[in-house]
């Protein structure tokens, strides 16, 4: 039998990227590299183009989600999506990519016949614009909550008592790590 295979290369912004640790999969019988690609205008048409892509809607956004098993079925491992700076260069795998990444991404399509599914496979991802990863437990208030002005008292008397912190009222960058005792 004939599978036929295609490398289709896509620009977006990257969403929950877990590509340099393996995470457990839905079944959590198993661990995967996993991430979402939110697509532009021009996004949405080229994935139109390949009937076996499905987006998704999330939020305002139409994502193309990845998954790369960490093994196959039978039993070899997977090699991990590469990921490279937009010199080429490889990336940092201490350096986490946050949601809203610029990235191209390369995946494979390969359609293994009638009746069967389509394996889409992800392969690399270039990182063209870097958004720092910034764990948040919870989204920043908007100005008209109303608990918005307490948040912001909260931090101010945060403040002045870390600045008159035992009676003492020094400048915030006060170093007194080299003076000698």
């Amino acid at each position: 039998m004939a599978v036929n295979k295609q490398i289709v290369y896509m620009r977006g912004r990257l969403q929950w990227a877990k590509v340099f640790d393996l995470v457990p999969n839905y079944n959590k019988d198993g661990y995967e590299w996993t991430f979402d690609l939110a697509l532009d205008k021009d996004g949405e048409k080229q994935a139109k183009q390949y009937k076996v892509l499905k987006t998704k809607e999330k939020g305002d956004n139409t994502v193309l989600s990845f998954k790369q098993k960490e093994l196959r079925s039978n039993g070899s491992a997977n090699n991990p999506i590469t990921v490279t700076d937009a010199a080429g260069k490889p990336w940092p795998t201490d350096t986490a990519l946050g949601n809203d990444t610029v990235a191209d991404v390369k995946f494979e399509i390969w359609d293994f016949g009638p009746g069967k599914f389509p394996g889409i496979y992800p392969k690399a991802i270039r990182v063209l614009d870097h958004v720092p990863y910034e764990r948040q437990e919870f989204a920043p208030l908007s100005a008209d909550d109303e608990f918005f002005g307490k948040a912001h008292e909260s931090e101010q008397k945060h403040d002045d008592f870390v600045g008159s912190f035992l009676g003492h009222t020094a400048p915030a960058d006060l170093d007194d790590d080299n003076e000698p005792l």
